[in-house]
């Protein structure tokens, strides 16, 4: 990665198979954006996604798993305590 100084951003490079680099391109000119902000905003919106999903998962579970307290317990069995939620049952997704 190139940090670049004028705008405080970092270059990041990646590699694309001809079929996409063409079918990216089409999509830039025909919507008027550089490829470059097209995958900007399309890496943003990743990141975004599994920084979300990330943050449900860690507020779901109680703090001393995240922790470490209370590992003696199966995570089964700690999924199954009625004062436990239960992670992937709750989640909402896109919520």
């Amino acid at each position: 990665m190139e940090q670049t100084v004028s705008d405080n951003t970092v270059d990041v490079r990646t590699k694309l198979s001809p079929e996409y680099h063409q079918a990216l391109s089409i999509i830039a000119q025909v919507t008027g954006n550089e490829i470059a902000e097209i995958v900007r905003i399309l890496i943003h919106s990743f990141v975004d996604e599994r920084v979300r999903e990330a943050n449900l998962i860690s507020n779901a579970l109680p703090r001393e798993v995240i922790s470490g307290h209370g590992r003696e317990r199966s995570r089964k069995d700690h999924l199954e305590h009625p004062d436990s939620p239960n992670v992937i049952g709750n989640w909402k997704g896109g919520a």
